[in-house]
């Protein structure tokens, strides 16, 4: 059969997916007005960039909280929409996405508080304040969100870009602790088993243990499981360290956190021997 005989194939033209996120936030829909912008930015053309901040409006004055949230950041610094460099010369506006954050926070959007929490912590559009930071990540532990405050406290207490500072960490911690957040009550309790920031305690330390390990069940909903109470706990209760000894409960915490990827449990149940492996664990050959 000769090329001249044969059948043209036409192509579908694939629909645009812009184009369509665009007819949406026409539409009224907060979250593609969002993904507008993000798509938009950078822009170093004026018309780019104008269309842009309409639609940042449009996601900023909805009522999805998470969507003008996310608009507002894309202005803060749309280098890729999440680069931590001077961004001015990609279409950024520091000033209003500021602006507009600190009107979304005081409305009580936790969004935006642990992105004024980033901010100023990294100082990301505005000059970097730590303790702006921190009220800021009180503010979001108020409303739920204890992550910016609990990473404060480790960063405090790991020199991880300011000053140790290990009584600050200690007050970060209590207060995400006291709020349920299993990975502050971990912290806290290494705090206790080492001494630091205050007297060593190994019963309390243990309690606070115990209590990460109820808030924090094996929930296939949770992506991000605190695996390091687990392991804590488990390898206590193995080993009877500060807590009397329960080899079968302890095993089975070590394979939990094993299972949820903590890398520290996988080893420590390849040195216990084959039979405390999980499935899927090959146990380390022996020389």
């Amino acid at each position: 059969m000769g090329t001249r005989n044969r059948p043209r194939l036409r192509h579908k033209r694939s629909p645009d997916p812009l184009a369509a996120r665009i007819r949406a936030a026409d539409d009224g829909d907060s979250r593609a007005a969002a993904d507008v912008v993000h798509w938009l930015l950078p822009a170093r053309r004026p018309q780019r960039l104008a269309l842009a901040r309409r639609y940042a409006e449009m996601a900023s004055s909805g009522k999805d909280s998470e969507a003008a949230d996310w608009a507002a950041v894309c202005f803060l610094y749309p280098d890729s929409c999440g680069g931590w460099e001077d961004p001015r010369g990609n279409g950024a506006d520091p000033k209003w996405a500021l602006g507009v954050l600190r009107r979304l926070a005081r409305a009580g959007n936790v969004h935006s508080m642990h992105s004024l929490y980033l901010a100023y912590w990294r100082g990301a559009g505005v000059a970097r304040d730590v303790d702006v930071a921190e009220r800021w990540a009180r503010r979001a532990a108020k409303h739920g969100d204890c992550e910016p405050l609990n990473n404060i406290g480790v960063s405090f207490r790991e020199r991880e870009g300011v000053r140790r500072d290990i009584r600050r960490a200690v007050r970060c911690y209590r207060t995400a602790a006291a709020l349920g957040y299993p990975m502050a009550l971990r912290n806290l309790s290494k705090c206790y088993e080492h001494g630091e920031g205050m007297r060593k305690d190994d019963r309390r330390s243990v309690r606070l243990l115990r209590r990460a390990v109820r808030l924090n069940p094996p929930l296939r909903s949770r992506p991000a499981p605190c695996a390091s109470a687990w392991f804590d706990l488990g390898w206590r209760l193995v080993h009877g360290h500060g807590v009397r000894e329960d080899r079968g409960r302890g095993l089975r915490l070590l394979r939990r956190a094993a299972k949820a990827g903590w890398e520290t449990a996988q080893e420590s149940l390849r040195d216990l021997g084959p039979t405390t492996t999980p499935t899927g664990l090959r146990p380390r050959a022996r020389g």
